[in-house]
């Protein structure tokens, strides 16, 4: 009745005959379950490189944790608990910082925007080769640029009032910090003129 896949009593199961074909269903079963149980942990890892890039993960905390998981686990199911769980714990920690992460995000894209434009701005030529599109755009990037004090103030008082994250290995506060020296060298504030 095993074979045919009729549902059969307790009864019938314990003979020996269909004892014998459950014991090779259930090795075929845990083969099965540890081919796959890779790919479940795979999966899962790759997740939370996901989730360690949204959240500004060091690479420290990174390799911290996934040595002690290797370390500390003594089989794939363990291993892949793990993971699940420094998952959970990242996304419950995204969703709560998700607008800090997202302002932190476009503060560092706008040193990249800043480096640019003091290069372009290093071409006087440019006003001469270049009219409309390009002027166009180095007058946002411009707008943008000058955005970098009042943003930098922005995250501050976020670190303040929800807590200095913790991003790259460094308090949120350090990190903007430092971008904003970037920001000053590049662009140094105007020295006030002296009364004469």
């Amino acid at each position: 009745p095993l074979s045919t896949g009729q549902v059969c009593g307790v009864e019938e199961l314990v003979k020996n005959e269909n004892f014998l074909q459950l014991k090779e269903e259930k090795l075929r079963l845990d083969i099965i379950k540890k081919e796959n149980m890779a790919k479940f942990i795979n999966n899962a890892k790759i997740e939370l490189d996901c989730l360690w890039k949204a959240c500004l993960v060091s690479e420290d905390e990174k390799s911290h944790f996934l040595a002690g998981v290797e370390e500390d686990t003594d089989s794939e199911e363990e291993m892949l608990a793990a993971v699940e769980s420094e998952i959970n714990r990242l996304g419950e920690y995204f969703s709560q910082n998700k607008e800090t992460i997202h302002k932190l995000v476009s503060y560092l894209d706008l040193r990249d925007v800043a480096e640019d434009l003091k290069e372009r701005m290093m071409d006087p030529s440019r006003l001469f080769k270049s009219r409309g599109p390009a002027m166009v755009k180095e007058e946002q990037d411009r707008k943008k640029v000058n955005s970098i004090p009042r943003r930098k103030k922005e995250l501050l008082s976020l670190a303040e009032s929800n807590g200095n994250l913790i991003v790259y290995g460094e308090p949120l506060s350090n990190i903007v910090e430092a971008q904003a020296k970037v920001y000053e060298e590049l662009f140094p504030p105007p020295t006030p003129r002296s009364a004469k």
